[in-house]
Parts: structure tokens; C-alpha cells; sequence
């Protein structure tokens, strides 16, 4: 219902109201008896409650527009580990970064490049991601970092990809080399689904 993030309150009363309005368009669908209770409409017509379902939108405006941590079932969800898809914009304004796949012409050797590896995974509910730096073939620099448990393989793979981004000196070309499919696949993509896609290819833009 229109609004409901801000005139909603939990109350019996309120409740009552809003599940007598859905009542009544519900028994117009289901074409049921007035003796037939509103739970069971709810399951003939397959719809949720209309309290329940304004109540997680509710929660769902304070998460991500309000970024406040909320409670679900015992367990606290933090507003800023919540990942929100950003803004669509039109085709003509989207950015793609492309990539090559397979075998490099890029010297490893050369003194002049620095090369940087990046990975991320999941292993016994643990998430983080690692990257290496090379130049001329020489081990210059590793980091490990520690995501949140919750975090995803794919936001683990494109962080790291990010991270080696913000460590190279904008005036000093270099070579990134990453295998996580989805994240590449996510770059070529006009609009993006996660922030991190979009700060990546703000990087690497400028």
C-alpha cells in the first residue's frame, strides 16, 4: 500500500483494517462465502497477508533507504553489508569494461609491468579474498583480506578485484589477472546488479 513505509504502525487495530480491505477484494476473486475466514481466502488465492507483506516492506525501506540495522528472527542484519543493486540507467549511458580470455601477450617477465592476480572463495563458511603483485617476475606484494561471513563467493572475487584496482598508481599501466567468470561476465553487462560492479568500472575509467 502506498506509503506504508511511513503511516504503518503494529498496532491490532491497524491490522484489522488493512486485513479487512484485503478481505473484501479477495472474496471478489475466490468468489467465496461471507462465513469463510480470511486465512483461508488468503491460501485459495494464493496471496500473502496484506500486514505480513506490508510489514516487510516496511523493514525493507528502514534497511536500505533509512540504513538501519534491523532484527529478523534473532539474527541482526547490518545496513551497510546489505547489498543494494544501484541505480538503472539508460543503455545509452551504460559502460561495459571487456576482457581477454585465454592466453595473454602480456611479457610476465618485463620489469616494466606490474601484474596483478586476484582471487576469491568460501571454505568452511569463511569468506575472503587474496591478491598478488608481480613485476618482472619478482613477488612484490600479497594481501589477504577477510570478508563477512554471509558475503558471497561473487562479492568476494569482485572485491578483491577492486581492492587491486585502488593499490595501482593511476599513472602506471598494469595487467589484472582474475578467473571468477561471473564477475567478468557482470562488467560487460550495461546496467549492473551490485554497487561493486559499478565502482569497478569507475576505476577503471579514470
Amino acid at each position: 500500500m502506498y506509503g506504508s513505509e511511513i503511516w504503518y504502525r503494529d498496532t491490532a487495530i491497524i491490522n484489522r483494517k488493512i486485513l479487512s480491505l484485503q478481505r473484501n477484494a479477495l472474496r471478489n476473486i475466490t468468489k467465496t462465502y461471507k462465513t469463510v475466514s480470511t486465512l483461508s481466502i488468503q491460501v485459495l488465492a494464493g496471496i500473502n497477508p496484506l500486514d505480513l507483506s506490508i510489514k516487510f516492506h516496511q523493514e525493507k525501506f528502514r534497511l536500505i533507504k533509512l540504513k538501519t540495522d534491523i532484527l529478523i528472527n534473532d539474527e541482526l542484519l547490518i545496513a551497510s553489508n546489505v547489498n543494494v543493486p544501484p541505480p538503472r540507467v539508460p543503455p545509452w549511458r551504460g559502460r561495459r569494461i571487456f576482457w581477454n580470455i585465454g592466453h595473454s601477450n602480456v611479457n610476465m617477465n618485463n620489469e616494466s609491468n606490474f601484474n596483478y592476480y586476484t582471487d576469491g572463495s568460501k571454505i568452511d563458511g569463511r569468506t575472503g579474498c587474496g591478491i598478488a603483485l608481480f613485476r618482472g617476475g619478482e613477488e612484490i606484494k600479497t594481501l589477504s583480506i577477510r570478508l563477512n561471513n554471509d558475503s558471497s563467493v561473487f562479492m568476494a572475487e569482485a572485491y578483491g578485484l577492486l581492492e587491486a584496482q585502488s593499490l595501482t598508481d593511476s599513472t602506471t599501466p598494469v595487467h589484472i589477472f582474475t578467473d571468477p567468470m561471473s564477475v567478468l561476465k557482470s562488467l560487460e553487462v550495461v546496467n549492473d546488479r551490485f554497487q561493486i560492479i559499478t565502482d569497478i568500472k569507475t576505476i577503471s575509467e579514470n
